[in-house]
């Protein structure tokens, strides 16, 4: 991250299945987009993808679900190759929703069927 200074938010709550992601606030005003489904296997990867591509590291994305699964849709994974992204690094990922806490420079993508 490019933050003078973070500080984790942490929040009592969802356990479960996956590496938990936690929102950060920071003293810099930065651009921080949540991408939130389910599973987080294929849409709100597919939206970070995207994201990533498009900002070029100008804003922070990131991606969870309230339910995630073991792995990444392999059709989600083979249409952002076609596309010429990579996203075979990442992995469904729980979130930790703790919506008091955060920052108002975030903003939330809610990805659902």
């Amino acid at each position: 991250m490019r933050y003078a200074a973070a500080r984790k938010l942490d929040c009592d709550g969802l356990g479960g299945r996956g590496p938990e992601q936690h929102v950060t606030e920071t003293t810099m005003t930065t651009s921080t987009v949540l991408f939130l489904c389910t599973h987080n296997a294929g849409r709100s990867q597919m939206a970070l993808g995207f994201f990533n591509a498009l900002v070029q590291g100008q804003a922070t994305g990131y991606s969870g679900g309230s339910e995630p699964v073991d792995r990444i849709n392999p059709a989600a994974i083979a249409v952002m190759a076609e596309k010429g992204i990579d996203i075979t690094a990442e992995q469904p990922k729980r979130w930790r929703w703790c919506p008091a806490k955060l920052h108002r420079s975030v903003t939330l993508v809610h990805l659902s069927s």
